[in-house]
């Protein structure tokens, strides 16, 4: 992976540059001991926002191997609390985690195994999210969106919705909960997935973005590729998305950024929709807030995002995680209570 690494205290710069580093998380412990990182020295990582748990990691071999720790840019404040709640919940009910967070077994990070039907979207996705060839899979870490996802929407999978349908304010029955669905934008390369896709009794969809912890890691650089702006008709144009095109646009040419939200990446989940949903749908931003100026950035975002494509004609339903539990909560039967004291428990005690 290519990435930034600034290293050093008071100014005084030990190591900087760009670094291709290919590695384990231990390996990258001892290449910092090895650079002259010492206690006191700030770790300035600037990577692509995939790489953060990588380094979470590292940073975590490096107090383990050199009984010290160093301070790093690559989390948050928010980010590393948010971590800290998760491993407290897991000693709580004794389960073992290796240095990096990840639960020993994906069902320990789970409220409920994996349905068979879940397991084969998760096994057909990209992403790496049940692990291969006997290898942890992304699920098993404590911050795992994906995990965060499952515990909250697989369990009505096998029961009645409504209670769910009416959380997220929509009047349509829920007849069906996937996972990981792709919804092509007809340009080369490979589709984002869609993380949780509702199928409506009205032969619609509702497909959610589900965010936990990523926005809270290091700057994310994500924008648009030339292709998508090529040709005299804009792509979200011809589907009469015109707000959604001039703000596309405006992101490519830099005139707008985003430090928390990855408007580029819902851009194209709009297009993706529009282009091969095949059936009338709706997207749905549901994102973790933590507490503190992080949380209140994202809502920011989040505020804007919603002012610049409303009049486009499609729905955008927007929810924190909090409240949609608290909905959830407020909605529910006695029949739910082992579910509901389990995602309270885990997601509600850090609230932004």
């Amino acid at each position: 992976m290519k990435i930034l690494v600034d290293a050093g205290e008071n100014g005084d710069w030990i190591r900087r540059g760009s670094l291709d580093f290919q590695g384990t998380p231990r390996e990258f412990a001892d290449y910092m001991h090895a650079s002259g990182v010492t206690p006191g020295h700030l770790v300035t990582l600037v990577v692509y926002r995939a790489h953060v748990d990588f380094f979470d990691a590292a940073l975590a071999e490096y107090e383990r191997l050199y009984g010290t720790s160093v301070a790093s840019a690559a989390a948050p404040p928010a980010r590393k609390a948010a971590i800290a709640r998760q491993r407290e919940w897991a000693s709580s009910r004794s389960i073992a985690l290796d240095s990096a967070g990840y639960t020993l077994q994906l069902d320990d990070n789970l409220y409920q195994p994996l349905s068979a039907a879940t397991c084969a979207e998760f096994e057909s996705a990209d992403g790496s999210e049940l692990g291969s060839k006997g290898g942890r899979g992304k699920m098993q870490a404590l911050h795992s969106s994906s995990a965060l996802g499952v515990n909250v929407f697989e369990h009505w999978r096998d029961t009645d919705t409504a209670p769910l349908a009416s959380a997220l304010g929509i009047d349509s029955k829920i007849v069906s909960v996937g996972f990981e669905h792709k919804y092509p934008t007809g340009l080369p390369g490979t589709p984002p997935n869609l993380d949780v896709v509702l199928e409506l009794d009205t032969d619609g969809i509702l497909a959610i973005e589900s965010k936990y912890l990523e926005p809270y890691g290091s700057r994310h650089t994500s924008t648009f590729k030339p292709q998508y702006f090529t040709g005299d008709e804009g792509l979200w144009a011809r589907h009469g998305m015109l707000r959604c095109q001039s703000f596309a646009e405006r992101i490519a040419r830099e005139d707008i950024r985003f430090r928390w939200l990855n408007a580029a990446q819902l851009l194209k989940h709009a297009l993706g929709l529009a282009v091969s949903a095949g059936v009338p749908w709706s997207l749905a931003y549901i994102w973790y807030r933590v507490p503190g100026p992080e949380g209140d950035g994202h809502a920011a975002e989040v505020e804007q995002f919603v002012s610049l494509v409303s009049g486009d004609p499609f729905l955008l339903i927007e929810a924190t995680y909090q409240d949609l539990i608290d909905r959830i909560a407020r909605q529910a039967g006695p029949e739910h209570a082992d579910y509901l004291r389990y995602i309270q428990d885990r997601y509600m005690s850090m609230s932004g």
